[in-house]
């Protein structure tokens, strides 16, 4: 992790860390790390840490938007940055109030939620999550894994590879009694 301050932000991070989901600093921090010191561009950087803020939200198990929106979502918080740092030396009470409501919504969400996850998310707990992770502050954590459903996640995907495996068995077995058959026409019918 290197230190070097950007305005109103604070210092870069080279990932984002913890067990909340991805907060506006969080992503900020390291949308400045790839600028600055991996030399990628705005597009590049937003799409990396986009790509990094999803493996939270996956695991939280909360749909998202499509990554492209995302990606719009962050530039927008960039160039809100990237607007009070053109005015930052205009000492004016106006730009002070602005820089210091952007300093306090750092700490939100940076909420890529799909716009009825709250109504496609079946648990209750999860929902429960996001609602408080929307709160200022984003109070909670993600624990680990919930053994209970990771469990009968898996009975599924195995229950869902029997079936597919059948119904190739099947196929295959139609497919060789349909060729048997048309062997057999064919030789009816050379030697008629």
């Amino acid at each position: 992790m290197t230190r070097e301050f950007i305005y109103l932000i604070g210092p870069t991070n080279i990932q984002i860390l913890g067990s909340k989901l991805p907060s506006i600093g969080d992503c900020m921090r390291v949308l400045f790390y790839n600028m600055r010191f991996a030399k990628m561009t705005l597009s590049e950087s937003c799409l990396l840490v986009i790509e990094e803020c999803l493996i939270f939200w996956r695991k939280a198990r909360i749909p998202t938007k499509d990554k492209s929106h995302c990606v719009k979502k962050l530039k927008k918080e960039y160039d809100a940055w990237r607007a009070l740092e053109k005015s930052k030396n205009h000492g004016s009470e106006h730009q002070k109030n602005k820089e210091k409501n952007y300093i306090e919504s750092l700490n939100n969400l940076f909420d890529i939620a799909h716009q009825d996850a709250l109504n496609i998310i079946s648990i209750a707990e999860d929902r429960k999550f996001l609602l408080s992770q929307r709160l200022p502050g984003r109070p909670g954590c993600m624990l680990g894994v919930d053994m209970v459903l990771d469990a009968k996640e898996k009975r599924k995907e195995k229950k869902i590879e029997k079936e597919l495996n059948k119904k190739r068995k099947h196929e295959s077995e139609a497919l060789k009694l349909f060729s048997v058959e048309t062997l057999s026409d064919r030789s009816v019918s050379s030697e008629e």
